[in-house]
C-alpha cells in the first residue's frame, strides 16, 4: 500500500511488480479502505498485510486463483 505522495514521481521503463491500483481522494474513504490514517502512509509504502493482515492474505490468494 502507497500512502499519498507530496511529489510527483516519474520512473521510465522501471519494471514494476503486477499490482492492483485504486486512488482515492484525500479524506475519509483513504481511512475507511486502508484502517489507518492517509497522513501515516504519506510518503512512504507497506505491504498491504501489514495494514491489513489476514485480510490482505486471502485477497492474495483469491487473486491468484
Amino acid at each position: 500500500m502507497i500512502g499519498p505522495r507530496s511529489r510527483a514521481a516519474f520512473h521510465p521503463g522501471k519494471e514494476l511488480a503486477t499490482c492492483i491500483r485504486v486512488r482515492l481522494r484525500p479524506g475519509a474513504a483513504a481511512r475507511s479502505v486502508s484502517g489507518v490514517p492517509a497522513g501515516e502512509l504519506r510518503d512512504g509504502a507497506v505491504a498491504l498485510t501489514e495494514v491489513w493482515g489476514g485480510r490482505a492474505t486471502r485477497l492474495e490468494n483469491r487473486l491468484d486463483e
